[in-house]
């Protein structure tokens, strides 16, 4: 069994406000869940954001290593009150969007599996997407969902993309993508109409910049004539999002629309925001 330990595991905080008094007024959480990762958000009993962790294990090492994420749930400070998580985002390449008058769950988890690889030792969940009378399916190991649910059995399970379908967000053209240190959610409205969505991995800024422009091609719309709008998971994924403008003319940061103490994470505080709507 692989284990990490704490001398391996990458930390990222950001609290809004300093102070010893402010996990106490934490009252609801939202945790991210990623093949190599995990980010969790506290906010108040107003919504208003109060924190912000994430951890992640060095690149080399598999996917989904079960060590690191009992670890993070067992020793995060944020999570020893797991009453208040109220949803667990999770990101996985292994999904599909099925519209709701073609879906039978059965037949469904079928064309899953013909699509992907979904081993013995993987689950698969659904969500509905009201705003696009769709359901959208999401593969991930057992083992994590196992520990997730033990540790926080009262949060729902959402794939990390749900809150990228909610029509407040649409756009003439655009893409929304949610950056993580390997992977990508990325969804693409045409018209205000949805045309794509896709969860990818990616090396460089190039395999981000390459499946964007290929959907632009696909639908026949120039790149420098669609908005991109980013969120990332932690604040040094910006970079990331500074190396493609070379590429992608007009990315941007999804607005957050909050006073933000530090700007660096002003577009992870962004994506909490949203995800934390999307829960509720």
């Amino acid at each position: 069994m692989i284990e990490t330990s704490s001398s391996v595991v990458n930390y990222k905080t950001y609290n809004v406000v300093e102070g010893d008094a402010l996990l106490a007024q934490v009252s609801k959480i939202i945790c991210v869940i990623l093949p190599k990762g995990f980010v969790i958000g506290g906010f108040s009993d107003r919504g208003d954001m109060l924190m912000i962790r994430y951890n992640d294990y060095p690149k080399d090492l598999q996917d989904w290593v079960p060590d690191f994420f009992d670890h993070r749930f067992a020793e995060e400070p944020l999570l020893q009150r797991p009453e208040l998580v109220v949803a667990i985002y999770v990101l996985s390449h292994k999904n599909m969007l099925v519209p709701n008058n073609l879906y039978d769950p059965v037949t469904a988890s079928t064309w899953l599996k013909k699509i992907f690889f979904i081993e013995e030792s993987e689950s698969i969940d659904q969500f509905n997407i009201q705003e696009e009378k769709a359901t959208y399916l999401f593969a991930w190991p057992s083992a994590i969902k196992g520990l997730a649910a033990r540790y926080c059995p009262n949060a729902r399970f959402l794939p990390l993309g749900a809150f990228q379908f909610t029509q407040l967000y649409k756009a003439e053209s655009a893409f929304q993508i949610a950056l993580t240190g390997n992977m990508i959610a990325a969804t693409y409205y045409k018209h205000r109409t949805l045309q794509w969505h896709q969860a990818f991995q990616y090396q460089t800024v190039e395999d981000i910049a390459y499946k964007l422009l290929q959907v632009c091609k696909e639908f026949n719309q120039p790149i420098d004539e669609v908005e991109v709008f980013y969120t990332t998971a932690f604040n040094d994924l910006n970079r990331v999002a500074d190396d493609l403008t070379q590429y992608i003319p007009n990315i941007k940061a999804m607005e957050a629309g909050v006073m933000v103490t530090n700007p660096d994470w002003a577009s992870t505080v962004s994506l909490f925001q949203r995800l934390y709507t999307c829960a509720l």
